[in-house]
Protein backbone atom coordinates (compact mmCIF):
# COMPACT_ATOMS: atom_id res chain seq x y z
CA UNK A 1 0.00 0.00 0.00
CA UNK A 2 1.36 3.44 -1.24
CA UNK A 3 1.81 6.48 1.57
CA UNK A 4 -1.20 8.04 1.04
CA UNK A 5 -3.02 4.41 1.47
CA UNK A 6 -1.69 4.02 4.72
CA UNK A 7 -2.30 7.40 5.71
CA UNK A 8 -6.05 7.02 5.20
CA UNK A 9 -6.40 3.67 6.34
CA UNK A 10 -5.01 5.17 10.01
CA UNK A 11 -7.09 8.09 9.65
CA UNK A 12 -9.92 6.10 8.66
CA UNK A 13 -9.22 3.72 11.88
CA UNK A 14 -8.56 6.62 14.25
CA UNK A 15 -11.92 8.14 12.84
CA UNK A 16 -14.04 4.28 13.52
CA UNK A 17 -12.89 4.63 17.39
CA UNK A 18 -13.76 7.87 17.82
CA UNK A 19 -16.94 7.35 16.60
CA UNK A 20 -17.69 4.21 18.31
CA UNK A 21 -16.30 5.63 21.79
CA UNK A 22 -18.98 8.57 21.26
CA UNK A 23 -21.46 5.34 21.41
CA UNK A 24 -19.59 4.16 24.37
CA UNK A 25 -19.77 7.93 26.33
CA UNK A 26 -24.23 7.63 25.95
CA UNK A 27 -23.60 4.50 28.23
CA UNK A 28 -20.84 5.16 30.41
CA UNK A 29 -22.30 6.87 33.00
CA UNK A 30 -25.79 4.55 32.91
CA UNK A 31 -24.97 0.31 33.60
CA UNK A 32 -28.81 0.05 32.38
CA UNK A 33 -27.57 0.89 28.90
CA UNK A 34 -23.85 -0.82 28.12
CA UNK A 35 -24.10 -2.69 25.15
CA UNK A 36 -27.24 -1.43 23.91
CA UNK A 37 -25.85 0.02 21.19
CA UNK A 38 -23.87 -2.14 19.89
CA UNK A 39 -26.92 -4.75 20.07
CA UNK A 40 -29.06 -2.60 18.41
CA UNK A 41 -26.36 -1.98 15.36
CA UNK A 42 -25.99 -5.47 15.26
CA UNK A 43 -29.26 -6.80 14.92
CA UNK A 44 -30.25 -3.81 12.63
CA UNK A 45 -26.93 -5.63 10.48
CA UNK A 46 -28.66 -9.09 10.86
CA UNK A 47 -31.80 -7.92 9.50
CA UNK A 48 -30.26 -5.99 6.73
CA UNK A 49 -28.19 -8.94 5.07
CA UNK A 50 -31.84 -10.88 5.60
CA UNK A 51 -33.67 -7.75 3.60
CA UNK A 52 -30.66 -8.19 0.65
CA UNK A 53 -29.06 -5.24 1.63
CA UNK A 54 -26.11 -4.72 -0.14
CA UNK A 55 -22.08 -4.13 1.83
CA UNK A 56 -22.41 -0.79 1.58
CA UNK A 57 -25.97 -0.08 2.81
CA UNK A 58 -25.05 -2.61 5.29
CA UNK A 59 -22.10 -0.28 7.05
CA UNK A 60 -24.14 2.72 7.01
CA UNK A 61 -27.06 0.95 8.79
CA UNK A 62 -24.71 -0.38 10.88
CA UNK A 63 -22.77 2.65 11.83
CA UNK A 64 -26.88 4.36 12.24
CA UNK A 65 -27.56 1.57 14.81
CA UNK A 66 -24.12 2.10 16.85
CA UNK A 67 -25.58 5.95 16.93
CA UNK A 68 -28.75 5.82 17.31
CA UNK A 69 -28.62 7.97 20.43
CA UNK A 70 -26.29 9.66 20.06
CA UNK A 71 -28.20 12.51 20.80
CA UNK A 72 -28.87 12.30 24.45
CA UNK A 73 -25.34 13.45 25.24
CA UNK A 74 -27.58 16.35 25.18
CA UNK A 75 -30.25 15.38 27.71
CA UNK A 76 -29.51 15.47 31.40
CA UNK A 77 -28.15 12.81 33.12
CA UNK A 78 -31.30 13.70 35.91
CA UNK A 79 -33.78 12.41 33.29
CA UNK A 80 -31.92 10.28 31.95
CA UNK A 81 -31.49 8.46 34.98
CA UNK A 82 -34.86 9.43 36.27
CA UNK A 83 -36.45 5.79 38.33
CA UNK A 84 -40.15 7.54 38.04
CA UNK A 85 -42.15 8.50 35.32
CA UNK A 86 -41.00 11.48 33.04
CA UNK A 87 -43.04 14.72 33.24
CA UNK A 88 -44.58 16.09 29.63
CA UNK A 89 -41.61 18.46 29.44
CA UNK A 90 -39.06 16.08 31.07
CA UNK A 91 -40.60 13.51 28.15
CA UNK A 92 -39.97 16.18 25.47
CA UNK A 93 -36.35 16.85 26.37
CA UNK A 94 -36.02 12.90 25.67
CA UNK A 95 -37.75 13.06 22.64
CA UNK A 96 -35.21 15.78 20.87
CA UNK A 97 -32.56 12.88 20.89
CA UNK A 98 -33.35 11.60 17.79
CA UNK A 99 -33.60 14.90 16.13
CA UNK A 100 -30.51 15.95 18.00
CA UNK A 101 -28.58 13.29 17.03
CA UNK A 102 -29.17 13.19 13.52
CA UNK A 103 -28.29 17.14 13.26
CA UNK A 104 -24.79 15.87 14.77
CA UNK A 105 -24.22 13.16 12.21
CA UNK A 106 -25.53 15.25 9.32
CA UNK A 107 -23.15 18.50 10.08
CA UNK A 108 -19.89 16.20 9.65
CA UNK A 109 -20.52 15.71 5.84
CA UNK A 110 -23.39 14.32 3.48
CA UNK A 111 -22.07 11.27 3.33
CA UNK A 112 -23.51 10.47 6.91
CA UNK A 113 -26.90 11.52 5.31
CA UNK A 114 -28.72 8.01 5.28
CA UNK A 115 -26.88 7.26 8.77
CA UNK A 116 -28.35 11.06 9.77
CA UNK A 117 -31.76 9.67 8.83
CA UNK A 118 -31.53 6.18 10.72
CA UNK A 119 -30.51 8.43 13.82
CA UNK A 120 -33.66 10.28 13.19
CA UNK A 121 -36.36 8.65 12.36
CA UNK A 122 -36.04 5.63 15.14
CA UNK A 123 -38.67 6.55 17.18
CA UNK A 124 -41.09 7.38 14.13
CA UNK A 125 -44.26 4.75 14.07
CA UNK A 126 -45.61 3.09 10.90
CA UNK A 127 -49.19 4.67 11.81
CA UNK A 128 -47.60 8.42 12.58
CA UNK A 129 -47.68 8.40 16.10
CA UNK A 130 -44.10 8.52 16.58
CA UNK A 131 -41.44 11.26 16.80
CA UNK A 132 -40.00 14.05 16.48
CA UNK A 133 -41.58 14.33 12.71
CA UNK A 134 -45.49 12.37 12.89
CA UNK A 135 -43.98 10.46 9.71
CA UNK A 136 -46.09 7.43 8.77
CA UNK A 137 -44.96 3.80 6.74
CA UNK A 138 -43.00 5.10 3.57
CA UNK A 139 -42.04 8.23 4.51
CA UNK A 140 -39.65 7.11 7.21
CA UNK A 141 -36.42 6.22 6.05
CA UNK A 142 -36.04 2.51 5.49
CA UNK A 143 -33.13 2.56 8.28
CA UNK A 144 -34.94 4.28 10.33
CA UNK A 145 -38.13 1.18 10.51
CA UNK A 146 -35.27 -1.12 11.00
CA UNK A 147 -33.72 0.45 14.05
CA UNK A 148 -37.55 0.74 15.08
CA UNK A 149 -37.73 -2.80 16.05
CA UNK A 150 -34.08 -3.37 17.35
CA UNK A 151 -34.09 -0.77 19.43
CA UNK A 152 -37.59 -1.81 21.13
CA UNK A 153 -37.03 -5.52 21.19
CA UNK A 154 -33.59 -4.64 23.26
CA UNK A 155 -35.13 -1.92 25.24
CA UNK A 156 -37.75 -4.47 26.66
CA UNK A 157 -35.22 -7.54 26.91
CA UNK A 158 -33.19 -5.00 29.06
CA UNK A 159 -33.17 -3.56 32.79
CA UNK A 160 -34.19 -0.03 33.28
CA UNK A 161 -34.55 2.31 36.22
CA UNK A 162 -37.87 1.94 36.06
CA UNK A 163 -38.48 -1.67 35.42
CA UNK A 164 -36.78 -5.08 35.14
CA UNK A 165 -36.15 -6.46 31.94
CA UNK A 166 -38.66 -8.86 29.45
CA UNK A 167 -37.59 -12.01 28.64
CA UNK A 168 -37.75 -12.52 24.65
CA UNK A 169 -40.78 -14.07 23.76
CA UNK A 170 -42.94 -11.65 26.14
CA UNK A 171 -41.04 -8.71 23.96
CA UNK A 172 -41.39 -10.18 21.05
CA UNK A 173 -45.41 -10.88 21.52
CA UNK A 174 -45.37 -6.74 21.97
CA UNK A 175 -43.74 -6.54 19.16
CA UNK A 176 -46.33 -8.48 17.29
CA UNK A 177 -49.05 -6.58 18.47
CA UNK A 178 -47.91 -3.55 17.97
CA UNK A 179 -47.35 -4.27 14.26
CA UNK A 180 -48.75 -2.16 11.15
CA UNK A 181 -49.65 0.68 14.03
CA UNK A 182 -46.13 1.45 15.51
CA UNK A 183 -44.19 -1.25 12.98
CA UNK A 184 -43.28 -2.13 9.37
CA UNK A 185 -44.70 -5.41 9.32
CA UNK A 186 -42.07 -6.53 6.45
CA UNK A 187 -39.53 -5.73 8.69
CA UNK A 188 -41.49 -7.52 11.73
CA UNK A 189 -41.63 -10.44 9.77
CA UNK A 190 -38.00 -10.32 8.78
CA UNK A 191 -37.56 -10.11 13.04
CA UNK A 192 -39.28 -12.91 13.83
CA UNK A 193 -37.82 -14.82 11.72
CA UNK A 194 -34.31 -13.90 12.52
CA UNK A 195 -35.10 -14.92 16.04
CA UNK A 196 -36.70 -18.15 15.31
CA UNK A 197 -33.20 -18.83 13.47
CA UNK A 198 -31.15 -18.04 17.07
CA UNK A 199 -29.63 -15.04 15.14
CA UNK A 200 -30.39 -12.43 16.66
CA UNK A 201 -28.50 -10.58 20.25
CA UNK A 202 -30.76 -9.42 23.34
CA UNK A 203 -28.95 -8.30 27.03
CA UNK A 204 -28.86 -12.52 28.25
CA UNK A 205 -27.44 -13.73 24.60
CA UNK A 206 -25.15 -11.62 23.88
CA UNK A 207 -21.56 -11.56 21.32
CA UNK A 208 -19.65 -9.35 19.63
CA UNK A 209 -19.97 -8.26 16.48
CA UNK A 210 -17.11 -5.40 16.35
CA UNK A 211 -14.36 -6.89 15.26
CA UNK A 212 -12.52 -4.69 12.68
CA UNK A 213 -13.28 -6.70 9.82
CA UNK A 214 -16.89 -6.06 10.20
CA UNK A 215 -18.59 -2.92 9.83
CA UNK A 216 -15.89 -1.09 11.46
CA UNK A 217 -13.99 1.05 8.63
CA UNK A 218 -15.48 0.60 5.67
CA UNK A 219 -17.78 3.82 4.90
CA UNK A 220 -15.05 5.88 7.16
CA UNK A 221 -12.91 4.43 4.40
CA UNK A 222 -15.39 6.00 2.03
CA UNK A 223 -15.48 9.67 3.70
CA UNK A 224 -12.04 10.09 3.87
CA UNK A 225 -11.36 9.18 0.30
CA UNK A 226 -14.19 11.36 -0.91
CA UNK A 227 -12.78 13.95 0.84
CA UNK A 228 -9.21 13.84 -0.76
CA UNK A 229 -10.56 13.37 -4.09
CA UNK A 230 -12.92 16.38 -3.53
CA UNK A 231 -9.68 18.12 -2.29
CA UNK A 232 -7.42 17.25 -5.09
CA UNK A 233 -4.48 16.02 -2.74
CA UNK A 234 -3.60 16.45 0.79
CA UNK A 235 -5.17 19.71 1.58
CA UNK A 236 -7.64 18.78 4.22
CA UNK A 237 -5.27 16.98 6.27
CA UNK A 238 -2.76 20.38 6.14
CA UNK A 239 -6.30 22.28 7.98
Amino acid sequence: MDFLGTVLQEVSATFARTLRSLAKTIEANDHYTIGHSERVACNAAILGMRLGMDEKNLQHLYWSGLLHDLGKLGVSEQILHKPGKLSPEEMESVRRHSRIGGEILSRISPLFYSISEGVRHHHEKWDGSGYPYGLQDGEISFFGRVLAVCDVFDALTSERTYRGSMDPDTALDIIKEGTGDHWDPEIVGQFLLAYKDRELMWTENSWSCNEPSEFTRGFIWEYYTHMFQADGGMGWMRG
